[in-house]
């Protein structure tokens, strides 16, 4: 009777990045494997990891109109979300959580592989499969779209122009959270963003929290979106309708595959997350050793655990400096993705010895073992000594 019981499932919905990587693989795992389990999605933060409220309200409402048109059960309930919180509160019950969590591959069933009646909904970004639908796993409705395009015209914005959407995670973001090893500087985008201007786009900075830029030190195409009409709907509107995304590590990476968008990933650490959609380009931080005066291998980089490389702390107490991507990296990564959009790009030899050789560096179970996603040539080119 106990193993006919289903579980509980926790949607966390207060990190956007877990409304792609942790809902699209347990859709899948759902209906492949028929699980038994109840989905709950929380109000708010009384059940969402206990310390953040609903990330992106109108993304949210988007992810469960998708439940529902997989036929996923769930619900929502304040009552219920308070009650659990309670039996959690006086150690009645336990909720198994991130932390909590062996190690996993991503065919491993992490709903049933605890003893716990309830569970935080795990987390298999390395579950390409689920990543990468034939189509979109979320859609915008006609009114949507047109509600978008209103937007943009009370904005001064052609309605006309094809855009490409971009974050680069800044200082301006949780200093607290000890995760400056992150961030990159928007200035190096600059040569990208007059390549992106160049080729007809136009150019959207995206962001919740963002430092201050002068619009006058960028191409006219750039729309600094994040410090002038930012809203929970445009998020989604400008990730659904961009040509491309450029991502780096943070949140909003995450989004694009909610809606079958390429992306070229910046500044990606460790190397271990690489890009994981299958017509994705990443580009790497290499990191430098300040005691030896060099910069690290591929290797050398994935045979340091990622938990370890996920703490800021590890890198002031290893003297390890992150190398954030320049500007003719970007630049490059930029031209190389409009060609695989027109499907022009040219993966040589040498290109598929190099990034051959690296792919077995990774470690079972990291993003990149499983991903499709190419590093950038130009990138693999100006470091393949080190691979």
């Amino acid at each position: 009777m106990i193993k006919l019981m289903p579980k509980i499932v926790i949607f966390p919905v207060g990190k956007i990045a877990m409304y792609a990587f942790n809902a699209m693989p347990y859709v899948r795992n759902y209906k492949e494997k028929k699980l038994n389990t109840i989905l709950i999605v929380p109000y708010g933060k009384v059940l969402s990891k206990y310390k953040y409220d609903i990330a992106n309200e109108s993304l949210l409402n988007i992810v469960l109109r998708s439940l529902q048109q997989n036929n996923i059960k769930y619900f929502r309930s304040t009552i219920v979300e308070f009650f659990i919180a309670f039996l959690y509160k006086i150690k009645v019950i336990n909720i198994k959580k991130k932390k909590n969590q062996k190690k996993i591959d991503c065919e491993s069933d992490g709903y049933y592989s605890n003893l716990e009646f309830i569970s935080m909904m795990p987390q298999y970004a390395n579950d390409v499969k689920a990543l990468n639908p034939k189509k979109p796993f979320c859609s915008l409705l006609d009114n949507e779209i047109e509600k978008g395009k209103n937007i943009f015209l009370k904005n001064s914005i052609d309605t006309t122009k094809k855009f490409v959407a971009f974050h680069v995670r800044d200082d301006a973001f949780h200093p607290e959270q000890d995760l400056d090893y992150r961030n990159g500087s928007i200035s190096n985008m600059i040569p990208a963003l007059n390549t992106i201007e160049e080729n007809g786009f136009l150019s959207f900075r995206m962001g919740k929290i963002q430092e201050e830029i002068n619009l006058d030190d960028y191409p006219e195409n750039v729309v600094d979106y994040a410090n002038s009409f930012h809203s929970d709907f445009m998020d989604a509107y400008l990730i659904s309708q961009c040509e491309f995304f450029i991502g780096s590590t943070s949140g909003l990476f995450a989004i694009p595959f909610l809606f079958n968008k390429p992306q070229l990933s910046i500044n990606m650490i460790p190397l271990h997350d690489t890009g994981l959609g299958v017509n994705d380009i990443y580009i790497p931080k290499m990191l430098w050793s300040i005691n030896e005066k060099r910069l690290l291998s591929f290797s050398e980089m994935l045979e340091i655990p990622r938990s370890d490389l996920l703490n800021g702390e590890f890198y002031r107490n290893n003297n390890i400096e992150p190398i954030e991507n320049t500007s003719d990296e970007i630049e490059n990564g930029v031209q190389e993705m409009i060609k695989s959009l027109k499907g022009s790009i040219y993966y040589d030899d040498e290109y598929t010895h190099f990034s051959n050789k690296l792919k077995n560096y990774f470690p079972e179970c990291s993003f990149g073992f499983y991903s499709d996603a190419k590093i950038s040539p130009y990138f693999l080119k100006k470091y393949s000594e080190l691979i």
